[in-house]
């Protein structure tokens, strides 16, 4: 179990929070929010989410909850239905930290192609998930701005 969630549901660290980045870059209506992207940007990719959830904040946040919850969760079960499915090897081999998350599954698998690829599917898969919420906070972030005036 350890293995898929260090494979598969930590890309970009806990919440797979690589995918609210590229989703945030792309997405929100922010300046603030997307200079908070892509500041954290470069951390993010090695697993250290730190800024990006405090910066958001993703943490108690009840719109971003759900995404955080379930991106690694989906993760995780694509990863295993392709393993099941043998479309690559399982993650056998030891990954260090500080690894990039979307290098994880490559190198757990000894070097294995297809495992790269399917992980870049599930990056794409978790910023599908992030995008409705972005775009949720956008509305209520325009609302509270009409609110105070």
């Amino acid at each position: 179990m350890q293995a898929l969630f260090n494979g598969f549901g930590g890309i970009g660290g806990v919440g797979a929070t690589l995918a609210l980045v590229i989703a945030l870059i792309l997405f929100s209506n922010k300046r603030q929010k997307r200079e908070i992207a892509v500041t954290s940007a470069a951390p993010v990719f090695f697993n250290v989410n730190f800024a990006l959830v405090v910066g958001i904040p993703t943490i108690l946040n009840p719109i971003y909850v759900i995404p955080f919850v379930l991106s690694p969760i989906v993760n995780m079960l694509l990863g295993s239905v392709a393993i099941l499915l043998k479309m690559f090897p399982p993650l056998v081999y030891p990954v260090p930290d500080g690894i990039p998350g979307i290098l994880g599954p490559l190198m757990g698998t000894g070097g294995n192609i297809v495992a790269l690829i399917y992980t870049i599917f599930i990056l794409i898969v978790d910023v599908m998930i992030y995008i409705p919420f972005v775009k949720l906070d956008n509305k209520v972030a325009k609302k509270y701005e009409e609110s105070l005036k």
